[in-house]
C-alpha cells in the first residue's frame, strides 16, 4: 500500500510539471477576472477609510516633561539621582548638582528613543521610551559605559 501512495504521488507531480511546462512554466495561481455579462456595467468602489490607531510604542513628545533620572556612576559606584527637564528646541535642564555647564546640555527624540548630551557632549545617555519610563545606556568620551533609567514625574 505505502508503495501504491508513493507511485501515486510522483505521478501527480510529474503531471503537474508536465502541465507547468506547457504551459510556458507558468502555473496560474489565481482564477483569471470574469468578464461581465453582456449589458453590465461594472463600476470600480474603493475600500472604505480606517482609523488606524498609532503603533504600539509610539512615544508622546518629551518637550514639557520632566523625568527623574538614576544610575550608578560606573567610576565611583555611588548611586546618583536628579531631574531633567526636556523643554522646546532641545534644551536640557537637569538638577544634577555637579553640572557647572547647565547651558550645554540637549535632547533629541526620534519616536521612541531618546539622545541626551550634557557637558557638551562628554557624555551620551540614549534610550528607549516606554510610556512613563525610560531604560538606557550611556557613554563617555573616554569609552566607559554604564545603565541607566529614568520616570516620568507629575
Amino acid at each position: 500500500m505505502k508503495s501504491q501512495t508513493r507511485l501515486l504521488a510522483i505521478a501527480l507531480a510529474g503531471a503537474l510539471l508536465l502541465l507547468a511546462c506547457s504551459m510556458g512554466g507558468v502555473v496560474p495561481t489565481t482564477p483569471p477576472p470574469k468578464t461581465p455579462e453582456p449589458g453590465v456595467t461594472t463600476v470600480p468602489v474603493e475600500s472604505p477609510t480606517v482609523q488606524v490607531e498609532p503603533p504600539v510604542g509610539q512615544a508622546v513628545d518629551l518637550t514639557g516633561t520632566r523625568w527623574r533620572i538614576s544610575y550608578v556612576d560606573p567610576v565611583t559606584e555611588q548611586y546618583r539621582e536628579f531631574d531633567l527637564i526636556f523643554n522646546p528646541g532641545g534644551v536640557l535642564r537637569n538638577t544634577h548638582p555637579n553640572d557647572t555647564t547647565p547651558d550645554n546640555d540637549t535632547w533629541e527624540q526620534f519616536n521612541t528613543t531618546v539622545v541626551i548630551r550634557f557637558n557638551n557632549n562628554y557624555a551620551t545617555y540614549t534610550a528607549e521610551i516606554d510610556g512613563d519610563n525610560m531604560l538606557g545606556t550611556a557613554i563617555n568620551i573616554n569609552d566607559v559605559r554604564w545603565p541607566w533609567e529614568a520616570y516620568r514625574l507629575p
